[in-house]
């Protein structure tokens, strides 16, 4: 199935570069897939570019194996980004230099958010105090945590906007907690904007010990107060910029 993939997606590539007559190309992934270094054999492109967003081979049991992979590509890139410290420093075990590039943020889309507008209707019903998230409601989010926060302060308001992509069962029981389900990314900015704190609720694991969460820039490009637990990027961010993550 490999060979077969890599030798459809060669082909393809091939016919493109023949048609438009270009040369010198640039090969540019987010991926450090087998196939990706398949394609690198094959193409022989004159630049290697590899943007490592995450630690893949951490996310499983089953993503264990792509390890040897990424490593054949961090030794193969001319140039290798990373998202995070920590993802920077084991490229670095591979290879002499990676550069940090961490994620940004649409500046204009989130902090040019009139004061004043009109909540999202679903936001509106809530009362203050709120405590708001968004993103994935994922495997990496520690429920039990938020359940344990929102059980212990049930005069605050805990808003969670987004996909539900594990069992958040654990929460749906507690009249303080609400889940306002997927929105569109062009909304967002109306949720973070009626939140008075935001939060970052990740679990510590060998995954998001690599993690730089983009919802950071997202909160504080609006200037809303965030609670994060002790994610090693977020310790690093508060290194650099002064300790305006409130860690727990």
């Amino acid at each position: 199935c490999r060979r077969v993939n890599a030798w459809l997606l060669t082909r393809s590539i091939s016919r493109w570069v023949d048609a438009t007559k270009r040369s010198n190309s640039i090969l540019w992934t987010f991926l450090p897939t087998p196939i990706v270094n398949d394609l690198i054999a094959e193409l022989e492109p004159s630049l290697v570019v590899y943007y490592c967003a995450d630690n893949l081979a951490a996310s499983s049991a089953s993503a264990e194996a792509i390890a040897a992979s990424e490593e054949a590509l961090f030794k193969r890139a001319d140039l290798v980004f990373a998202t995070s410290h920590a993802i920077k420093a084991r490229a670095e075990r591979s290879r002499d230099s990676a550069h940090f590039f961490p994620f940004g943020v649409d500046y204009g889309k989130f902090a040019a958010w009139e004061p004043g507008r009109a909540e999202p209707p679903d936001l509106a019903a809530i009362p203050r105090p709120r405590i708001g998230y968004v993103g994935g409601i994922h495997r990496w989010v520690d429920l039990a945590l938020i359940r344990k926060a929102a059980r212990a302060h049930p005069e605050k308001q805990f808003v969670l906007v987004g996909p539900e992509q594990a069992d958040a069962s654990t929460l749906k029981g507690l009249a303080n907690v609400h889940l306002l389900g997927t929105k569109p990314h062009a909304e967002l900015p109306g949720y973070i904007s009626g939140f008075d704190a935001a939060i970052i609720p990740y679990l510590l694991t060998d995954y998001t010990a690599s993690v730089y969460p983009t919802k950071l820039n997202e909160y504080f490009a609006m200037g809303v107060p965030v609670l994060s637990t002790a994610l090693p990027e977020v310790v690093l961010y508060n290194a650099r910029h002064g300790d305006i993550v409130h860690v727990a």
